[in-house]
């Protein structure tokens, strides 16, 4: 709902910017974030000073006493029924023609089912809807696949999405660098941890263009990259580690040079 203040209604802009700073811990439940057309988030961080996004349950980290968030008394058993899970919250969704800047960020316990118009439907950690992302140097631990619950396929013009912790559809982020480990859906134990379309896959050259804030940091070594530029990311205990290509009718001129994601 909008914020009223002195009668007048306050919104925040379509193509509108959100920054976060290092050190920065957001704890949720059940819930998620969306990246509406045109407008950019933010999460670059550093080594040692990461953006944190995680489980209100998760009492690994806060500010000040035990990190006891809900104030239920510190656990990080999985046996207890006040410690963190899978599917706690939902993840970060970046629609059409918006942008997304990750770097030092830490990702856990997410991919769950969150409420949309009158009911409820999964969301993976990360969702690349037509959207340009950028997801560097990040851990990605203890998340779910982000998929199913009551609602329709479609999430209401959200798209369908897939068993996966990064979904990406219709884009070209670049994913370098990160780690994945200890995803699982606990049932099926299908996840992957990327899950592309194949028309994804294109020609068109695509370098690192590094942080936000322009070339800082950006991966060298690759200038002849096209389509997606998925390197240097290290998998261990997960369900599948690696990237499943979703089958479609080829439309475009495809380069399939991500090797490294078997």
């Amino acid at each position: 709902s909008p914020l009223v203040i002195m009668n007048q209604k306050l919104r925040a802009r379509w193509d509108a910017s959100l920054v976060l700073d290092p050190n920065i811990v957001l704890k949720m439940d059940a819930g998620r974030i969306e990246v509406e057309n045109s407008a950019q988030f933010i999460a670059e961080a550093r080594d040692g000073n990461e953006v944190v996004f995680t489980s209100i349950q998760d009492d690994r980290y806060g500010s000040g006493g035990t990190f006891d968030t809900s104030s239920d008394g510190y656990s990080t058993e999985a046996a207890d029924s006040n410690a963190p899970g899978p599917a706690d919250w939902g993840g970060i969704y970046l629609s059409q023609d918006s942008k997304g800047q990750f770097d030092h960020a830490v990702f856990a316990y997410g991919g769950g089912i969150n409420r949309i118009e009158g009911t409820f439907r999964g969301f993976n950690v990360i969702e690349v809807q037509q959207a340009n992302a950028r997801i560097a140097n990040s851990l990605f631990e203890f998340n779910d696949d982000g998929f199913g619950g009551q609602g329709p396929d479609h999430r209401f013009d959200r798209r369908f999405n897939d068993g996966t912790i990064i979904m990406v559809r219709a884009s070209q982020p670049t994913i370098v660098n990160n780690t994945f480990r200890d995803n699982t859906d606990g049932e099926e134990r299908d996840l992957t941890m990327i899950s592309i379309n194949v028309n994804a896959l294109d020609h068109e050259l695509n370098p690192d263009g590094g942080r936000a804030v322009g070339l800082i940091d950006r991966i060298e070594g690759y200038p002849n990259n096209r389509g997606p530029l998925i390197v240097g990311n290290i998998m261990g205990s997960n369900d599948i580690n690696g990237m499943r290509v979703r089958g479609e009718t080829l439309t475009t001129q495809s380069i399939w040079d991500d090797t490294e994601i078997v």
